[in-house]
């Protein structure tokens, strides 16, 4: 079938900017200037195919409404914070600026992931991340809300939580994303 969207990430790119060539890119036209000037060439080749690409936010949350303009015309945010109240990391107020500069968003919760070598996700906190999502998803335009799975922090460290001990969680996703409630018992609706 037709790919409609396409999943770059392009989140957490802390180190962007620091080489010494960067640097003075960086000094005369800014990180976001230099942030386009890289992903641009990907955003007009998937583009021209008709398919949309989508980017994690956090990159852009100190940008421009001129630089969001720009990225809005071709591609759409993922806007993700995995904190049981995500709206502590991300401010809905940044949302609104999103908005006011026309870009797409999808809502990046997470149903797994939670601390660095954890056997078992926090039921709780996951669960209000999930609920606190999908409320936000309800009051506003998105495309879409996705649950990510964290495996681990890094390439070479240890697993965290394994989808076997989370797929409770999971499912209890699902059920919030289309009921846009939780269940009256989540841990018994979503082990039933």
């Amino acid at each position: 079938g037709r790919i409609a969207h396409f999943h770059l990430g392009g989140d957490e790119a802390g180190t962007i900017g620091s080489c010494p060539d960067c640097r003075k890119f960086v000094r005369r036209h800014g990180k976001a200037a230099l942030y386009l000037q890289h992903v641009e060439p990907i955003l007009d080749h998937l583009n021209k195919k008709g398919i949309r690409p989508i980017l994690w936010d956090d990159m852009m949350r100190e940008w421009e409404s001129t630089h969001l303009r720009r990225i809005a015309a071709q591609a759409d945010l993922m806007v993700w914070s995995y904190e049981s109240e995500p709206f502590h990391l991300v401010k809905r107020e940044m949302l609104d600026r999103y908005a006011r500069a026309g870009v797409r968003i999808w809502a990046g919760a997470c149903f797994k992931g939670d601390k660095l070598s954890a056997d078992l996700p926090d039921f709780d906190a996951r669960s209000e991340n999930l609920l606190s999502w999908a409320r936000e998803a309800r009051s506003r335009p998105m495309e879409g809300i996705i649950a990510t799975g964290w495996g681990r922090f890094a390439s070479l460290m240890v697993p965290s939580e394994t989808i076997e001990t989370a797929l409770d969680l999971l499912l209890l996703a699902g059920m919030v994303f289309w009921d846009g409630a939780l269940p009256d018992d989540p841990a018994a609706a979503a082990r039933a």
